[in-house]
């Protein structure tokens, strides 16, 4: 192949299509449940949190993966789920300064859940 040829071989890309919308919809969420298991890991392993602080996160945890599972944003209202972002984002907000690990985790469970439209 001469010089030419390669050139405009090697400049003819196969388009890159966007990924199907289930399947980014599973990459986000198993995303979400690594992030999730990070966060209950943190849990397991803080000494500083008050036993009621752990036992509120843990229930925020347990609704975040009901969201996860259901990924239904009607039925949300109806379960009690509706209010789970602003409980995230009040977290976030007390966490930020003492717990900076806590507060990164948390925040990166909001980005995923605003992602999937929750």
């Amino acid at each position: 192949m001469d010089f030419w040829s390669r050139m405009v071989h090697n400049s003819i890309r196969t388009p890159t299509l966007p990924l199907d919308p289930l399947r980014q919809s599973l990459q986000m969420n198993n995303k979400l449940d690594q992030q999730l298991a990070e966060f209950r890991a943190l849990l397991a392993r803080s000494e500083h949190l008050e036993p009621e602080t752990l036992e509120a996160l843990g229930d925020l945890a347990g609704d975040i993966q009901q969201l996860i599972e259901s990924n239904d944003p009607d039925s949300h209202a109806t379960t009690g789920l509706s209010g789970v972002s602003e409980r995230l984002s009040d977290w976030i907000d007390r966490f930020e300064l003492e717990h900076p690990e806590l507060t990164h985790t948390l925040s990166q469970v909001a980005e995923r859940l605003a992602d999937m439209g929750i």
